[in-house]
């Protein structure tokens, strides 16, 4: 365990909800200065537009002076026009960044619950995800999730789905968001910037085909007759018709050459010039955010082998130069431009031909690139998790047979909810907890279950101190009927647990969570099958927490008492009222409410 309890600090120079205000106000005055900008850069444009005018009328009659001050005033005004639209773009991207500071505002002050759900993600048959209400309203990926693009939000969501067990692999992980974490400022402009990016599986699936493919097969010959021989020769007659060596006809007649070979591949070109503008759309946001990334200094070994991995280092230079061909491409699209360009250039050609040495240098690198840049955008969620809960602790990993809770809260919950503590250790294998309705068995189930998994995807919980061993987890707590499958109650639940059984008995290790197990059958028959089926797991590599209201389950603890142990969660009668302490204490629950609570609501005689 080399790596994984280092003494990991959740970083927070102040107040989370101030530090977000604070970065909230001084955007507001970028907002407003940017806006300053864009007024006086109007006021300029129309000034050069009236100076240009004014020259004209003042100056008329004198076609040089006037040509010279058209000339200049026009190259000015499109500077301005340039400068205008990425002002616009600055203030987009900082109205962007104002409005993640103010959703993280919101979340850290409890205000989460109308945000996305993830309902899509929501799947009966997950070992947990159902079970522990991962997703859906009120859940944690509700909670946790800042992704703009559908494919961070997919791997965000497949991250929730999938717990770590190896204790490397949790311990990377630790480190990546522990040190995203240290830079929330950095997390809020990338989530900026990710706003105006476009980015799902098809587009990444077509990047990383498009990545693979030779681009436009032709020889070393037919690139330098294409690119360089023809251009010349289309200059050349252009400067024998200018000094009127050759009549307009002929010259008409020489732009045939060109005309033809440009004709001839037309239809090539086109779909595969596209095809790339396509893709690329929205490539401006995506070298934003790498660019952002290479800015900002990061600290541990594994974010730093993340940027090596992707080569961040090349992206500078190969998407600048992507981009500059991407312009190329795209002046071509004025028809008027594209034939001039074309008779004469060898436009076509020419982009192909810097189309396929940019390919040959990196074109294996630019998924790299862009997945690394939508990586980061999943990783924000995290660490802004992280950064918003300076008081949650990381769980101590371990190789021993220990699972330990001290003082767990749920993350979805406030502090003035009650904490618990619980500890399955040695040869411990399940505690057996019994509760009247309303106790809280199910709330702990969840607190339980909900940072069992956060802390195997290296994340801090809302606990004073954890233990675990990385264990896969398996909950049964939401069977119900299915009527599209003609499926009852009960065949759902055994369902369920066959499903679970058969990973113990392909010999994977489980944590599990059982609330009620045989719920769908009568008492007698769910007393005995629930006692076979305990006995069964006894032999199984599992342990456990089981809630039920069958007392006689309880038993157990007397015939295996170094492997179950029973717990309770009590409620107490003070007069015509209920006390519920919430507290997990040992032994068997004594008192139970379902008639107190029928009778106290008119539902029964008194």
């Amino acid at each position: 365990m080399r790596s994984l309890n280092r003494g990991l600090c959740i970083f927070a120079p102040m107040n989370a909800q101030a530090y977000f205000s604070q970065l909230s106000q001084d955007s507001s005055q970028v907002i407003k200065a940017l806006k300053s900008k864009l007024l006086r850069n109007s006021l300029v444009r129309l000034g050069v537009f009236l100076i240009g005018v004014t020259s004209i009328i003042i100056w008329w009659g004198n076609g040089s002076l006037i040509l010279g001050v058209v000339a200049v005033s026009i190259a000015v005004f499109l500077i301005l026009v340039k400068h205008h639209t990425n002002l616009k773009q600055e203030l987009k991207i900082e109205r962007a960044f104002k409005a993640n500071c103010e959703i993280e505002i919101d979340i850290i002050g409890g205000n989460w619950r109308d945000r996305e759900e993830g309902k899509e993600f929501i799947d009966g048959s997950h070992p947990y995800a159902s079970d522990l209400n991962v997703f859906g309203q009120h859940g944690l990926f509700q909670y946790i999730n800042r992704t703009k693009t559908s494919l961070a939000r997919l791997r965000l969501a497949e991250w929730l789905k999938t717990e770590l067990v190896n204790p490397e692999e949790i311990s990377n992980e630790r480190s990546i968001i522990a040190d995203l974490a240290k830079h929330p400022d950095f997390l809020i402009r990338l989530l900026a910037y990710a706003e105006f990016a476009e980015a799902d599986k098809n587009l990444f699936r077509s990047i990383r085909k498009w990545s693979t493919e030779k681009e436009f097969t032709r020889s070393k010959t037919f690139w330098v007759l294409t690119t360089r021989i023809i251009p010349i020769y289309a200059f050349v007659t252009a400067a024998l018709y200018a000094i009127d060596l050759l009549s307009f006809n002929a010259f008409l007649l020489t732009l045939i050459l060109p005309g033809g070979f440009v004709g001839a591949k037309l239809a090539v070109h086109s779909r595969r010039f596209t095809l790339l503008l396509s893709m690329l759309s929205s490539a401006d946001q995506f070298e934003s955010m790498l660019e952002l990334i290479k800015k900002e200094p990061f600290k541990s070994d594994e974010v730093n082998n993340l940027l090596k991995r992707a080569a961040l280092l090349e992206s500078t230079q190969g998407l600048s130069e992507l981009r500059k061909i991407v312009d190329a491409i795209e002046s071509r699209n004025n028809v008027i431009v594209s034939i001039v360009l074309n008779l004469f250039l060898m436009w076509d050609f020419q982009c192909a031909h810097r189309l396929n040495k940019w390919k040959e240098k990196y074109a294996a690198q630019l998924p790299l690139w862009l997945e690394l840049a939508n990586t980061f955008e999943s990783y924000a969620s995290l660490g802004l998790y992280v950064y918003d809960n300076p008081n949650y602790k990381y769980a101590n990993i371990t190789n021993e047979e220990d699972f330990e809770m001290l003082d767990a809260r749920h993350v979805l919950m406030d502090e003035k909810a009650v904490p618990n503590s619980m500890k399955i250790a040695g040869n411990k294998r399940f505690f057996i907890i019994t509760g009247a309705n309303m106790a809280g068995k199910s709330t702990f189930l969840r607190t339980v279950g909900i940072n069992f998994l956060l802390a195997l995807r290296g994340l801090p919980v809302n606990v004073s101190s954890m233990t675990i061993k990385p264990t896969h987890l398996f909950t049964s707590m939401l069977a119900a009927d299915s009527l599209g499958d003609n499926e009852s109650y009960f065949f759902n639940e055994l369902k369920r647990l066959r499903q679970m059984v058969d990973k113990l008995e392909d010999n994977q290790p489980l944590f599990v969570i059982l609330d009620e197990i045989l719920k769908g059958t009568n008492s007698v028959d769910k007393a005995e099958g629930s006692k076979r089926f305990m006995e069964k797991l006894l032999n199984l590599p599992v342990k456990g927490l089981i809630a039920t209201h069958d007392l006689s389950l309880c038993n157990l603890s007397a015939e295996h008492p170094q492997e179950i142990e029973n717990k309770k969660f009590e409620v107490r009668f003070d007069g015509d009222e209920l006390a519920f302490d919430y507290k997990l204490e040992s032994g068997i629950c004594q008192n139970m409410n379902a008639s107190f609570l029928l009778r106290k609501m008119g539902l029964t005689e008194a």
